[in-house]
Parts: C-alpha cells; sequence; structure tokens
C-alpha cells in the first residue's frame, strides 16, 4: 500500500509546485510604448493621458524659467499608483521619453502661456 500513497504525494507536491511559479505572463513582460505627441501643461496643473488597457499617465509641470521645467510623472491602473518619476530641468517643446519598467512614454511636453 506504499506505492499508491506515495504516487499520491508525488502528484500533490508536484501540482503544489507548478501551482506556486512566480512566472508573470507574458502581457506584463511585453514593453509598451505609447506617444502622446504634443502635451499642454500648465504649471501646478495635474494632464492625465490614456495609455490604453486601463493605464493612466498622470503628468504635472513646474516651470523652471524660459524653455525649462520640471515634470512629475505618475503611472496608475485602475485607480491604484503603479510608479512614478521625476524629471528636471527639461527643455519644452523638445520630445522626451518617461520609462516606467516595461512601459515607456514618448511626449513633447508643451507649457501654456508661453
Amino acid at each position: 500500500m506504499r506505492s499508491p500513497a506515495l504516487l499520491l504525494g508525488a502528484a500533490l507536491a508536484a501540482a503544489l509546485w507548478s501551482g506556486c511559479s512566480n512566472q508573470s505572463s507574458p502581457e506584463s513582460a511585453t514593453p509598451k510604448t505609447v506617444s502622446l505627441g504634443t502635451v499642454e501643461l500648465s504649471s501646478g496643473q495635474a494632464s492625465r493621458h490614456d495609455l490604453g488597457g486601463g493605464t493612466v499617465c498622470v503628468l504635472t509641470a513646474r516651470s523652471l524659467g524660459a524653455d525649462s521645467l520640471e515634470l512629475i510623472a505618475v503611472l496608475e491602473k485602475s485607480g491604484r499608483r503603479l510608479a512614478s518619476t521625476r524629471a528636471g530641468p527639461i527643455t519644452a517643446d523638445h520630445p522626451f521619453n518617461i520609462s516606467f519598467g516595461n512601459t515607456h512614454v514618448e511626449l513633447t511636453p508643451h507649457m501654456s502661456g508661453r
């Protein structure tokens, strides 16, 4: 009777091992690049941009001078903050890239009122 118990134990161990795998899904591992084009920003005002798949990039700029700004970017999904980054000084009206792991956002920030 040891043989069936041993087989059952081995099957249970294999099921538990495969069920507890920490491998990420292919979807989450695939890099995603979104181009927002020229983005109109007002100093201190948050600007929300849909990246698709329920993901949103929230951009907030602060003027640092004539053509210079600081940019705070927050990545959200389903209302939950996933990541954030701060860059500055960056040059207004020049292409800029933001990376949140596998999510890359391309934009040209333009400050309103210039």
